[in-house]
């Protein structure tokens, strides 16, 4: 995350402010990993959760919302450092990105959205498919 490699959470303090680009994906990740929606990360929860509920397993169930709990916890510390103004001002400089890989967090980060938005379509693909390889 920082220049020197660290990759500590300290180095995420600011990352909004340094480098916009990178500091709004990795929000954007983040955010998704907690399965929030309208990220991409919100169908699994969705389809996981109704499928431990459907089976009647409610330890797992109990299980899963703690773990969601504990998580998004966690998660929004990670969102609140990287928003942090004071050390967004900082001297510490911004990394500079190629534009290649300054591309690919875009593109990267464009479907975490995307896909969190309109996920039927996905969904409906993949039945699609694997009713045609599943007799």
């Amino acid at each position: 995350i920082d220049s020197s490699g660290d990759g500590s959470t300290q180095s995420v303090r600011g990352l909004v402010w340094r480098n916009p680009l990178e500091g709004s994906a990795m929000c954007i990740f983040i955010l998704s990993m907690a399965a929030l929606p309208p990220f991409a990360g919100f169908p699994s929860r969705v389809y996981v959760g109704s499928a431990i509920l459907s089976a009647g397993v409610l330890w797992l169930a109990v299980l899963v919302i703690i773990n969601i709990l504990l998580a998004t916890v966690y998660y929004s510390r990670l969102i609140r450092m990287a928003f942090d103004r004071e050390q967004g001002k900082s001297d510490q400089p911004p990394v500079l990105y190629s534009k290649s890989a300054r591309f690919a967090i875009a593109a990267l980060a464009l479907p975490s959205v995307v896909l969190g938005v309109y996920w039927d379509g996905l969904v409906k693909f993949i039945s699609d498919s694997i009713s045609t390889v599943v007799w």
